[in-house]
């Protein structure tokens, strides 16, 4: 695939699109998502502080951990608060409501709660940006090739909501450790477009296939992890992003976005080192893995055509 002028042009225009969606859609975006589910985690919260006391009054003892009960999720969420009041993570309105509940003693209220807790809001950095705005440039120029001129505005359209959602995911995870359904299942629905748009039914059959493969791994190590460690380090958000990832990608694509995924992964593990050099190894700790997720997806995406232009040509 050879790369002029107009092509140039293209990669131009997308380039600048995408810029201009990231420093303007995109904050506004995941500022509302993160919105949203702290109002949900809010009121999931308040209702389990009124089922806990429930519970206490109507059986004259606490939950004790029975798997797969409400009873044990009531005991589980006991634990959890009492983690997190310990380490004083805990607003002074939520404790005061476990101290109403039982959950925590009266004198432990000070203690947990001697000042507000800030919750990181999430923040569009230029690495998402630079990273939205090439890749959106690359996948532009290669859709013309790819799917000709009847079709290239599809995959475009497609491809520049897929990207953008991808990239919305990456300041979520970083700032909340949350990967929001609405990313996932848009750049999900957005991808398979993609897919069909430049490839026909094939690719689409094959990025299924592909997406089905990635859900299916990512399940497994985080049953994995679960039973051999007690817990895991990756998250719901996690196992739900990577068959969109794989699904934006498509055949051509999954190379270079594992190898865009495992750049972003290894400059997350060195950021954390650098901020934290005497904490614990980096597979004992929950770091984000949106930035890795989000430049598998984006970065396949672009790259895509170009993969299959230069694999046809061989």
């Amino acid at each position: 695939m050879g790369f002029d002028l107009a092509q140039a042009a293209v990669f131009a225009a997308g380039f600048a699109v995408m810029l201009a969606l990231m420093r303007t859609a995109a904050p506004k975006a995941a500022a509302a998502l993160m919105a949203g589910k702290d109002r949900k985690m809010t009121a999931w919260w308040e209702s389990c502080a009124e089922e806990y006391a429930a519970f206490k009054e109507e059986n004259g003892r606490e939950p004790q951990k029975k798997p797969g009960t409400d009873e044990g999720a009531l005991a589980l969420w006991r634990d959890d608060v009492r983690r997190v009041g310990s380490l004083g993570n805990l607003t002074r309105e939520k404790a005061g409501k476990a101290v109403a509940a039982g959950v925590l003693a009266p004198e432990a209220l000070e203690a947990c709660c001697a000042s507000p807790v800030a919750k990181r809001e999430p923040k569009v950095g230029w690495a998402e940006t630079i990273v939205a705005a090439a890749s959106y440039g690359a996948l532009c120029t290669g859709s013309v090739t790819a799917a000709g001129l009847p079709l290239c505005v599809l995959a475009w359209a497609a491809g520049g909501a897929a990207v953008l959602a991808a990239c919305v995911a990456w300041p979520c995870d970083t700032a909340q450790r949350i990967i929001p359904f609405e990313c996932s299942g848009t750049a999900l629905v957005c991808g398979a477009v993609y897919q069909l748009a430049i490839g026909g039914t094939d690719a689409l059959l094959q990025g299924a296939a592909l997406a089905l493969l990635a859900w299916a791994a990512f399940s497994i190590t985080c049953l994995a992890d679960r039973k051999i460690n007690g817990r895991t380090s990756v998250g719901k958000g996690d196992v739900r992003f990577a068959p969109a990832a794989m699904m934006c990608c498509g055949a051509y694509g999954a190379a270079a976005g594992f190898a865009a995924a495992a750049a972003a992964f290894a400059a997350t593990l060195a950021a954390d080192k650098r901020r934290d050099p005497d904490g614990p190894p980096a597979m004992k700790r929950m770091l984000p893995m949106g930035p890795a997720l989000t430049c598998w997806a984006v970065v396949g995406m672009g790259l895509a055509p170009f993969a299959e232009a230069a694999l046809l040509a061989l």
